[in-house]
């Protein structure tokens, strides 16, 4: 990711609040920021890179447009054209977009679809029949989906929760642990982060969870999820999802 992100320390109700600041990040070329700088670190920095990125999920995700400007990014830097037959593609499933946002493109979708995304609309029975049920998160691509590109397609969950996300987040927890050792004096620290598919503050605490195993780190650090898509009951059946999926053994944030 480059350089760690600078923290602002503020008061929040009384209370210290050390704000990781992520969204000064910027990935090289694609210059993605935010949580999503971290997820797409190693799918950013792939010298070889697959000849397309097949994902899903909502028409305003941002894990849809930072998968785009990925691919974009890929395209410049091989100076590959949207004609030309080699360019990297990637294609978005999503279910049929409302009346609206079909006739007029807006936000992240509009985004996307500039940077040269393929999307593909599903009927929400089409879309639950692939996506849904014990195929909803996994980090194999469904067994109905034929591969946009037969020679050569990689899957990318929901929300990129998956084995890509792992080296940005590592170095998430570096950064955070280093500077609790400077600034800690001791004192116990709670990361708070937003859960969407709740990938990032799983692998999050997997990682400090390891550097303390293996005592490179005393402090006591936990991280503590705030449910934004779905419920707390939600968050812990995505969790242990991401990690059966990645053979880690974790205990939960």
């Amino acid at each position: 990711v480059g350089a760690a992100s600078a923290v602002d320390v503020t008061m929040i109700r009384d209370k210290v609040v050390h704000v990781k600041r992520d969204d000064h990040l910027r990935l090289d070329g694609s210059q993605i920021s935010g949580n999503k700088a971290r997820k797409m670190f190693s799918l950013n920095s792939l010298d070889s890179f697959p000849r397309c990125i097949v994902s899903y999920g909502g028409p305003q995700s941002n894990a849809m447009l930072a998968l785009a400007a990925v691919v974009h990014f890929q395209n410049q830097k091989r100076g590959f054209l949207d004609s030309d037959k080699d360019r990297r593609r990637f294609v978005y499933f999503t279910k049929s977009l409302p009346r609206f946002l079909r006739k007029q493109p807006s936000g992240n979708l509009f985004r996307a679809h500039s940077l040269g995304m393929e999307l593909i609309e599903l009927s929400n029975d089409d879309y639950n029949d692939l996506f849904g049920g014990d195929s909803g998160g996994s980090l194999d691509p469904p067994p109905l989906l034929n591969p946009p590109d037969p020679v050569e397609s990689v899957w990318i969950p929901q929300g990129g929760a998956c084995e890509a996300a792992i080296a940005g987040t590592q170095q998430l927890a570096e950064e955070i642990l280093s500077y609790w050792s400077n600034v800690g004096i001791g004192r116990p620290l709670s990361v708070v982060l937003p859960g969407g598919t709740c990938s990032t503050a799983a692998l999050l605490h997997w990682a400090i969870q390891r550097k303390k195993e293996d005592g490179k780190f005393d402090e006591d650090v936990q991280v503590v999820v705030v449910p934004c898509v779905g419920d707390a009951s939600y968050d812990r059946s995505q969790m242990p999802a991401v990690y059966s999926q990645l053979g880690i053994k974790s205990e939960l944030p």
